[in-house]
């Protein structure tokens, strides 16, 4: 079940698998999305990802404690889904970025219009969704364009997560949407590059797995 609000998340409990620790969000949703729907599969997540970050996974010592079946303490977590042009399934973890330009997140200004869901709170060192929650059954949405001359101080303020409200950016949350571009725009999925599409579906799967921590 989803976390309600002001509601406890997560309960005791220990990793099953002492193997199943994932170094990179992208190999991560791989192994929940395989698993569904089956089973509900459980792993530890190394400290750097961007979940890990979200879920205040910085401790390697802590993570060892984990990884030798000791006691800690088990969270559900969603698995967002996108799908380009109708194409398969592509699960993240957690994020989805879609823009025009080539590199996925630089200091350069993305180009046009950009579109960016998350279901963590974090993209590298940019707080982008600080409302948000890896298992509430939402993606949290930001779309639109920033300036060349706003991008600076746009994404200087992204590292606290006071980029927003913007008066060029809407931003929401939803269990799935979908939305066109008027020109093809490259969409990377837990930072790895998917490809060019028209056409973007994104949807939550909520409780899809549990992580240790």
């Amino acid at each position: 079940m989803t976390i309600r609000k002001g509601a406890a998340w997560g309960r005791p409990g220990r990793l099953i698998d002492t193997q199943a620790l994932w170094f990179d969000d992208t190999s991560a949703a791989r192994a929940f999305h395989q698993a569904l729907p089956d089973e509900r599969f459980r792993m530890a997540l190394a400290p750097g990802t961007d979940m890990a970050t979200t879920l205040g996974i910085t401790d390697g010592a802590q993570q060892a404690k984990v990884l030798a079946g000791e006691e800690a303490t088990v969270v559900p977590i969603d698995l967002g889904i996108a799908m380009l042009d109708g194409g398969p399934p592509r699960p993240f973890l957690a994020h989805c970025v879609a823009h025009r330009s080539r590199r996925r997140l630089s200091s350069r200004p993305w180009r046009g219009r950009f579109v960016v869901v998350m279901n963590a709170a974090w993209h590298g060192d940019l707080y982008l969704a600080p409302k948000g929650h890896p298992n509430d059954g939402r993606l949290d949405v930001t779309d639109g364009s920033i300036s060349t001359r706003e991008w600076p101080e746009f994404r200087k303020r992204a590292r606290t997560g006071s980029h927003l409200p913007h008066p060029d950016v809407s931003s929401f949350a939803s269990s799935s949407w979908t939305t066109e571009f008027d020109k093809p725009t490259m969409v990377w999925t837990d930072g790895v590059r998917m490809g060019w599409c028209r056409r973007l579906e994104v949807r939550v799967i909520p409780d899809a797995g549990e992580i240790v921590i």
